[in-house]
């Protein structure tokens, strides 16, 4: 099934029913559908052919969404675009992509003049908000002139419906072919794994420019409703929950963890969330406990990738399952584990996780060496290292290439060593990726000076914020005047992250210390506070003949305590100072 017929389908069964919903702003899937082929047959006379190329810079909207449908509709491939990137990298991304047209945001336009009109002057800027400008194609009033009949285009499974931009190791984005059948077969999957259905409400936080489709193809595919909301402030998020009944969410977990607070505290209803759907970062076990100790369902971690178009593998929202796992293959995927000469690895050994199957893309545009270096005979070798449980569960234990995400965002060490090596005062670099509570993970950097230079930090950050992507930044930089080497004489980064894992657990080791510290001064606080009240009670008691404490023996009241003391490691700590408190209430009582 092609994504277009997905939504004619929904359109036709479905018409009156709400398809897509902003806080401001909604549309049917009649109204959908007629603006989606109002501006397929707009592109199709400006001149659009089958498989030309057309770039997105657009917010996460209902534009996007209309967007996103009508340029397939129309038979051409659409191209979203991450707006963070440098300009030097959108200029290069631009180049190589070549589109017949961009639809984007006016706010865009100073860039597109810049470095889209300059090297392609033949390519047409289609501007949304009621552009006033009449240098530029207005994108509702192309939709306003034109019929809203569906072009009559004979699109089949085999067709490219878009390019899926992900990182390249160079930091030149690399765009995934993907086909309508890729789509179909990706959906799919995950509707049968995470049993979604009809009347569910999709709210998904991912990024437009990062797996477009996984924000409209399953509500589209089982003719449900989409939330879209371009915000990250969690009582927004949250109200949007309570107000339209959301019932999966798919986002990062830092995201979920935001909410945390707001769920505690019932300010908001959060009732109606039964897929709490998180990829993009690892979810730890503890985590996932956490989760689903607060919001009372269970929290389900996926895997996913561009390369796979999205999820999977998936954890199952219902019977059996490993927590903390990254679940079990959705329909249609056939995953392996291969360790070293490419054998299937056994049971709880560790090997490279190497996916098949329809969902599986064929490869990067125009970019043949990268295809061929991870895509083998239909399989996409992904890097990441797993092993599968008894119950054929998969774990996540890292990423071989050491490729990086940060809040869910990829990064390459070797991109941000390349730009720190464009410093003229830097001679050496390395970054590596520590573990961050916030991001999941965030790049550290260590760099050696040339002779004689002098390097300051806050000169390599802004110099670093001016090549890279904010996301990309390390979130620290360390000057050494010399780097670890191995016996080859290659930076050691396995030593560079040993020595800082090493730190952090002392810094961590340091911060509970502290932390301990504060609430022994506030118990002390409160012992002497509590002697004070025992004295003032001995008095207005006088000499009359009773406990003050309790009626129970000191050795009772031990014995309690420490029962509520729990956990594995005991603190006798806890002891003493019930020990203290008993012998100041003998004290007074005496």
């Amino acid at each position: 099934m092609t994504l277009d017929r997905m939504l004619e389908r929904a359109g036709q069964s479905c018409p009156d029913k709400i398809a897509v919903q902003t806080i401001r702003r909604r549309l049917t899937y009649n109204e959908l559908n007629d603006q989606v082929s109002a501006l397929a047959n707009s592109l199709l006379n400006l001149g659009i052919g089958r498989g030309d190329r057309v770039a997105m810079l657009l917010p996460k909207s209902i534009e996007a969404m209309i967007a996103f449908f009508a340029v397939i509709r129309a038979g051409g491939v659409i191209a979203p675009i991450n707006m963070r990137l440098k300009a030097d990298t959108l200029l290069a991304n631009f180049s190589q992509l070549d589109p017949f047209a961009v639809i984007a945001d006016p706010l865009y336009l100073p860039l597109l003049q810049k470095f889209f009109q300059k090297s392609q002057p033949k390519g047409r800027i289609i501007l949304t908000e009621a552009n006033k400008n009449q240098d530029y194609l207005s994108f509702e009033k192309l939709i306003e002139k034109e019929s809203t009949s569906s072009p009559e285009l004979d699109l089949n499974e085999k067709d490219v419906a878009y390019l899926n931009y992900t990182s390249g190791t160079t930091g030149i984005p690399k765009g995934a072919i993907t086909t309508h059948g890729n789509l179909f077969w990706n959906t799919k999957g995950a509707v049968d794994l995470l049993k979604l259905n009809g009347e569910d409400v999709h709210l998904c936080m991912f990024p437009i420019y990062a797996h477009p489709h996984e924000i409209f193809c399953r509500p589209v595919y089982l003719s449900g409703t989409i939330i879209l909301l371009d915000s990250m402030y969690p009582k927004t998020i949250a109200r949007a929950i309570q107000e339209f009944g959301v019932t999966t969410v798919m986002a990062v977990p830092p995201f979920f963890k935001s909410l945390f607070p707001l769920c505690k505290s019932k300010e908001f209803d959060f009732s109606s969330l039964r897929i709490p759907e998180s990829g993009g970062v690892y979810s730890s076990e503890e985590f996932c406990r956490e989760f689903e100790d607060v919001f009372g369902v269970r929290f389900l971690p996926v895997w996913g990738s561009t390369e796979t178009t999205g999820v999977a593998l998936a954890t199952p929202p219902e019977g059996e399952y490993t927590i903390g796992s990254l679940g079990k293959p959705c329909t249609g995927y056939e995953v392996k584990v291969l360790g070293t000469g490419g054998r299937e690895v056994d049971i709880n050994e560790t090997g490279e996780l190497v996916i098949s199957g329809p969902g599986v893309v064929e490869g990067y545009f125009n970019l043949p060496e990268e295809t061929e270096a991870t895509f083998h005979h239909g399989a996409w070798y992904t890097g990441d290292m797993v092993r599968q449980d008894e119950l054929g569960f998969y774990h996540f234990l890292g990423r071989r290439s050491g490729l990086m995400k940060v809040a869910g965002l990829k990064v390459y060490p070797l991109e941000v060593e390349n730009a720190l090596m464009q410093h003229p005062d830097v001679e050496e670099a390395a970054v590596i990726s520590l573990p961050d509570a916030l991001r999941g993970e965030v790049p550290r950097a260590f760099v050696v000076p040339k002779a004689d230079a002098k390097l300051e930090v806050k000169e390599l950050r802004a110099f670093c914020r001016e090549q890279l992507a904010d996301y990309k930044v390390p979130s620290r930089i360390e000057i050494h005047s010399e780097l670890p080497k191995t016996e080859t004489g290659k930076v050691s980064h396995a030593e560079l992250a040993r020595v800082a894992l090493s730190e952090l657990a002392d810094d961590e080791i340091k911060s509970i210390e502290r932390r301990v510290a504060s609430v022994d001064s506030k118990l002390l606080e409160l012992l002497n506070a509590r002697v004070e009240l025992m004295q003032r009670v001995a008095k207005l008691h006088g000499k009359m003949d009773q406990p003050l404490y309790s009626s129970l023996r000191g050795d009772d009241v031990i014995a309690r305590v420490i029962g509520e003391n729990k956990g594995p490691i005991y603190d006798e700590a806890v002891e003493e100072i019930f020990k203290k408190i008993l012998s100041l209430d003998l004290m007074i009582n005496r």
